[in-house]
């Protein structure tokens, strides 16, 4: 539902209330944002402030964000992050930096000049994170093992196949490579506790992440005689690391391979989901578990290249996880979204487009279709039993149908899934006003797809001719002024 208060309070939220300590422990928050705060100070030519971030996990493009600042000032950039990430900066140098949800990355900008009176692009960040970061670097040439040029083993990738001898040589590589980071880490004072545990697992996973890309360059008949790499799977303290994720899905496609080529690759990784279930109970518990599972549900829009894939993951995540929670909802919701605009997908129904039609029963079995209502403004309201959020806004639509009396406007309550028993239950429980009717058979499918139905709740609103006048639009709470000027205007 749209309210333009609490949309106003987010965005002051994310400029004002940004500064926290470095010390306190971050958490896992699927619909968190952080903000780069970017202060100019000596600015008097053009300067150019770029950054890239490429989520490991959930997988999401690459985005690039860019500010060209021509005066002093500040400036700020958001990026959509789930929990702590590195992202890529270039001003005037290149170099990583770590953001913290909720929190605010304070850089310094402008132009210097040297001694020589040599001008020079300029940038500062105060904090042990960054410090630490930036020495790791200088001294061994890489942030981490999945730096795509700069790790330790990059020439053993050149050969989509290795041999048994190399893969050995590789993995002493890593090892040695990531004990010596560990004793690095170990030696840096006045890091917070949490950052210490999430980098000695990037460091430990990192390593794990190159080996299993390494084991599967090797020869099936080598793969027998060599065991496979040795980690932790289930590590709580390893839970904000992405690389830790990372692993986790790798190992997951090692383990379930592409076995028939032939099939749409959406159909795969939802078979793939269902067959590895049981792994992941195996090794996975907790918040581990649960945000993993959630992530990989995302990637099932990340993975779709068509509007047919995008259905066929909407369709395995409503049949499979029925009780996902509302802040579950919004980040798949959120992803498939993102995903639909990528994609170019047409995603709503202007005003003046004929509302689809429905042939809906309603609890007595009376089928009803949109035509029954002609010389009547609708409101419909798309919902399901295991919607939330669906349930919360009942009281509100029994308000607004109080509130209309007897006027010409009809509420009609659409329940999307096929679940009659619960579907009778909430409508008796709840006291559902207006017009209830359920989909059955291919409907819930189809209403989707033809109403643009992305989350759930979703309200359209139709005129006396069948015509759409608002698709999407505010829900009962907010849409009593609109009905009203409507039908002020008849």
């Amino acid at each position: 539902m749209k309210n333009p208060t609490a949309i106003l309070l987010v965005i002051a939220g994310i400029f004002t209330g940004c500064a926290r300590s470095e010390n306190r422990t971050p958490h896992i928050g699927l619909n968190d944002s952080t903000c780069i705060k970017i202060i100019a100070d000596n600015v008097d030519d053009t300067l150019r402030v770029q950054t890239l971030f490429c989520s490991f996990f959930p997988f999401r493009p690459c985005n690039g964000k860019q500010i060209e600042i021509i005066k002093p000032g500040t400036y700020y950039l958001t990026y959509r992050i789930t929990k702590p990430e590195m992202v890529k900066f270039e001003i005037g140098e290149h170099f990583q930096s770590l953001l913290i949800p909720g929190d605010t990355l304070v850089i310094n900008v402008g132009f210097e000049t040297n001694e020589n009176k040599e001008r020079s692009v300029y940038h500062k960040i105060k904090n042990n994170i960054y410090d630490y970061y930036h020495a790791k670097k200088k001294k061994f040439g890489y942030y981490s093992f999945t730096d795509l040029d700069d790790n330790p083993v990059s020439r053993f990738f050149v050969k989509m196949e290795i041999s048994k001898q190399a893969y050995s040589e590789a993995i002493g590589i890593l090892n040695s490579s990531a004990e010596n980071n560990i004793l690095f880490l170990e030696k840096i004072k006045n890091l917070p506790e949490w950052f210490t545990d999430l980098e000695h697992a990037n460091i430990t996973y990192g390593a794990a992440c190159r080996a299993i890309e390494l084991y599967t360059r090797l020869t099936p008949d080598d793969q027998k005689d060599i065991p496979f790499y040795k980690v932790e799977f289930n590590n709580p303290k390893a839970h904000l690391s992405s690389l830790y994720y990372y692993f986790l899905f790798e190992y997951l496609d090692y383990k379930y391979p592409i076995e028939n080529i032939n099939l749409p690759f959406i159909t795969w990784k939802t078979n793939q989901f269902a067959k590895g279930s049981n792994l992941i109970d195996s090794l996975l518990s907790g918040e581990t578990k649960d945000y993993f599972i959630t992530c990989r549900l995302a990637d099932l829009y990340f993975f779709s290249n068509s509007e047919e894939n995008i259905e066929t993951a909407n369709t395995f995540i409503t049949r499979n996880f029925t009780h996902l929670t509302e802040d579950k909802i919004r980040f798949l919701n959120h992803e498939k979204v993102q995903k639909i605009k990528y994609l170019g997908i047409k995603s709503n129904l202007p005003r003046g487009d004929k509302a689809p039609r429905f042939y809906l029963k309603d609890v007595n079995g009376t089928p009803h279709e949109l035509s029954d209502f002609k010389d009547k403004f609708i409101f419909i309201h798309f919902w399901a039993t295991w919607c939330a959020p669906c349930i919360s806004d009942i009281p509100a639509l029994n308000q607004l149908y109080s509130n209309l009396g007897n006027k010409p406007v009809e509420i009609i309550n659409i329940c999307m899934d096929e679940n009659p028993d619960k579907w009778k239950e909430i409508i008796e429980k709840k006291n559902l006003k207006g017009t209830n009717l359920i989909c059955k058979g291919s409907w819930e499918k189809s209403l989707k797809r033809l109403y643009f139905i992305t989350e759930l709740p979703h309200y359209t609103l139709v005129d006396q001719k069948g015509m759409i006048i608002n698709n999407n639009c505010n829900g009962p709470a907010e849409i009593s002024a609109q009905i009203k000027q409507l039908l002020d205007n008849k």
